[in-house]
């Protein structure tokens, strides 16, 4: 049983599920604070709700990994997947190429 948990743990995409779900946690519990606890400063309330914005883009981006993940692995999935990830790179130049006309 405890092999088994020990696996559980240390498989990558497992940890990776657990710091998405950690951060969205946090970032949930921070914009509830912000609601619900009147006698915080408004200062303090832009900023926590910046962070927990920011704690969302993370966790986000953590599960946008793991769904690319899973999608590759995909038969029918998988070809595609990996054409929209060579087509962004290719994107990736062209706001380079319109700041370098523009100026």
């Amino acid at each position: 049983m405890i092999k088994k948990i020990f696996g559980y743990v240390t498989s990558f995409w497992n940890i990776l599920d657990l710091a998405g779900l950690v951060l969205f946690l946090i970032g949930l519990t921070m914009r509830i604070v912000v609601f619900h606890v009147s006698d915080i400063d408004a200062n303090l309330q832009l900023d926590l709700i910046e962070w927990a914005h920011t704690l969302y883009v993370f966790s986000l981006i953590i599960y946008y990994v793991r769904v690319t993940h899973t999608c590759s692995v995909s038969q029918q999935l998988g070809p595609k997947i990996i054409m929209i990830a060579k087509m962004v790179r290719h994107f990736q130049l062209n706001p380079i190429v319109l700041i370098c006309l523009s100026v």
